[in-house]
């Protein structure tokens, strides 16, 4: 979902950032810390972090993307991760920052228990101001 950061025109796609992170490998027997290990990932911009605590790594890009070099990026836990079985969701707040402006979107990172491992599979926005 794109979209604009203040008056700038400057588009920023928030798959990009979403991608970087959720669209990729295994994590650990907890879904905290593999939420942790994804929003440490997310805010540093590292995408071989990111691949590891992904449910399909395959799909990941292996650099950031160029529409994301500028952009700086602060992801927080925003609450308690609830636990369904084998799924989880992890509130999350990222504050995005370009070119001096600023934007909040909040979202609910997805995570998957997969072969006894959680790993990061989805994210659901929840709003942005």
């Amino acid at each position: 979902m794109p979209w604009i950061l203040g008056g700038v025109g400057a588009v920023v796609v928030i798959g990009l950032a979403v991608t970087l992170i959720f669209a990729l490998g295994g994590g650990a027997g907890d879904p905290k810390e593999v939420a942790d290990k994804a929003i440490q990932a997310m805010s540093e911009k590292n995408p071989q972090m990111a691949k590891e605590v992904a449910c399909n790594p395959s799909a990941a890009n292996d650099t950031v993307p160029k529409q994301l070099e500028n952009v700086q990026l602060k992801v927080t836990l925003d609450g308690e991760i609830t636990e369904d079985g084998d799924t989880a969701s992890a509130p999350i707040k990222m504050e995005i920052n370009y070119l001096g402006r600023s934007q909040e979107v909040t979202g609910n990172m997805k995570l998957a228990q997969q072969d006894g491992e959680w790993c990061v599979d989805d994210f659901e926005s929840t709003g942005g101001s």
